[in-house]
């Protein structure tokens, strides 16, 4: 299937990522949460010193800088400019040793080269179909070494439609009140959320919010296997929690066949 799109088309994730994401999100990402998770991260994926580990769709770089700091050798990769800029600057602010690429995830330009890839907080799934979507697993093949390990860190679906909350509130940035709109279409599995946030002035800022594919376990076995990676563990969150269909997050840890 070919994704006919007209030329001014702008993906939702490029325009969200540019203007509103660290803005609604960045709440959430305290340093303690990073910490957790990437503890959690070495711990179950036994991470060894001379590892090279791509961190792809690394957004500002909380997991790729907190690795780095920790001595592993980290590439971490984006398509947002300004992110892997925030990157470079936080590194050389605390001499940390790490490399940035500005790339589409489905072009990766990396052959065999790392031993390890993360991919966090549902960062699968952003693409038009299922087709683009597949041709990031393909890319991710291409980017590990023999043997090599990959971590994908996602929304669990059966969670997500047995618990979907039309509208809930939230507090962002600079304390605007923030009202999440939530969808999940039950046909194509695509559960968008768009945001308003309402300013000091009291006008609301719209935002064209996230639009993601949500897989199934089954789903995304299917297509780790088409790719030729084997689906080893799959865990309902990075503490190894055994998986279930109340499950929040779905953990799969895949490795490269050949």
């Amino acid at each position: 299937m070919r994704c006919n799109l007209p030329e001014n088309y702008l993906p939702w994730y490029i325009e969200f990522f540019d203007s509103d994401y660290e803005s609604i999100y960045s709440t959430i990402f305290e340093e303690s949460q990073t910490t957790s998770e990437v503890n959690s991260l070495v711990n179950l994926l036994k991470f060894k010193q001379n590892d090279s580990i791509l961190d792809l769709c690394c957004g500002p770089g909380r997991h790729a800088l907190l690795l780095s700091k920790l001595g592993f050798d980290i590439t971490a990769v984006d398509l947002n400019a300004e992110y892997l800029s925030q990157i470079i600057n936080n590194a050389k602010k605390n001499k940390l040793m790490l490399k940035t690429v500005r790339s589409d995830m489905r072009y990766l330009p990396f052959h065999q080269q790392f031993d390890v890839i993360i991919n966090m907080f549902t960062s699968f799934g952003y693409l038009e179909n299922d087709e683009e979507n597949f041709k990031v697993l393909e890319a991710i093949h291409s980017s590990l070494k023999s043997k090599g390990w990959l971590l994908i860190d996602m929304l669990n679906r059966e969670w997500v439609v047995a618990n979907n909350i039309k509208t809930e509130w939230k507090i962002g940035a600079n304390n605007h009140a923030i009202i999440e709109h939530r969808d999940i279409n039950l046909m194509t599995s695509r559960s968008s959320i768009t945001f308003s946030t309402l300013q000091k002035d009291g006008s609301i800022l719209n935002s064209i919010g996230h639009h993601i594919r949500l897989y199934t376990l089954t789903e995304m076995v299917r297509f780790l296997e088409k790719a030729n990676m084997d689906v080893k563990d799959v865990y309902g969150n990075l503490q190894k929690e055994k998986y279930s269909i109340n499950s929040r997050r779905m953990i799969i840890v895949a490795q490269k066949n050949s």
